[in-house]
């Protein structure tokens, strides 16, 4: 459903906008007026790269729904089937390691892209480097949207996770989310 990549070696902005761009169009070919919500995770610049995300969709009148803060994956799954999105983009590298980042795409259905769609995004891709595209589309801020994502997914977690068996429980836990959120 993604890529991962060393920040700053493969995973810089040029190849975040080359990515954006192959989604966008992926997106557009299934509804001619889509909204993606974008999203990302505490790494090091995740937000400058959702906001470049955010850039290049809104480009393509893809009306956009940014993140204000830094959201877990299951948040942005979430999302798209409350507001009945599009998909989404969430900039993460979830498990690999710190100097990493990365993006993932998630369909309609809030699900990771599956093969087809990837396959079908990569050769855009392969199509617009082939093209030496490069982004110098002006993007629409009036179709970029912030929005905070949190308390609804939150409000919804407490009806199927019993959040006073746990307070009860006399629990003392520890939790690193690493570079997650």
């Amino acid at each position: 459903s993604g890529w991962r990549a060393i920040i700053a070696d493969e995973f810089t902005f040029a190849n975040v906008r080359l990515a954006a761009e192959a989604i966008g169009r992926y997106v557009k070919r299934r509804n001619h007026a889509p909204a993606v919500l974008v999203g990302y995770d505490t790494r090091f610049a995740s937000e400058h790269f959702g906001r470049e995300v955010a850039r290049v969709l809104s480009s393509q009148n893809i009306r956009v729904r940014l993140c204000s803060q830094a959201v877990p994956t299951p948040a942005v799954a979430f999302t798209i089937i409350r507001e009945n999105l599009d998909g989404a983009v969430n900039i993460t590298a979830s498990h690999n390691p710190g100097e990493y980042n990365g993006l993932k795409f998630s369909t309609s259905d809030g699900a990771p892209a599956l093969p087809e769609a990837t396959t079908e995004i990569e050769n855009e891709i392969v199509q617009l480097q082939t093209s030496n595209w490069e982004f110098t589309a002006k993007p629409n801020d009036s179709i970029v949207e912030s929005v905070n994502i949190g308390p609804a997914y939150l409000l919804d977690l407490a009806t199927k996770v019993d959040l006073k068996k746990i307070r009860d429980a006399g629990l003392t836990l520890a939790y690193d989310a690493l570079h997650g959120s």
